[in-house]
């Protein structure tokens, strides 16, 4: 449900929020982002297989606007389209894989 996400995708970072071309802008917001993540545990029970949530913990006074973005714009660039990615907590940015 990879392209579902710009669909539900807010601004999530003040960063963002000044940046008219942030890749923070695809990225799904946390309440969003933990509603997929309970999809996908409740699809990896049904089916008993497990599922892969990779984090990235960003440090909030090293990271700067540029840094974030790039971040972003190298993770979408890198998953599938049945990929997910959000904010999994303030400066933690989620892949459910």
């Amino acid at each position: 449900m990879g392209g579902a996400i710009n669909q539900y995708s807010i601004p999530v970072c003040r960063l963002a929020l000044r940046a008219s071309r942030c890749e923070c802008n695809r990225v799904a917001n946390s309440f969003v982002f933990a509603q997929m993540i309970a999809r996908e545990r409740y699809r990896a029970d049904r089916n008993q297989e497990p599922f892969v949530l990779t984090v990235f913990r960003l440090h909030p006074t090293k990271a700067s606007r540029r840094s974030l973005n790039k971040l972003a714009k190298v993770l979408r660039q890198r998953i599938r389209l049945t990929d997910d990615l959000g904010w999994f907590a303030p400066w933690v940015l989620g892949v459910l894989l």
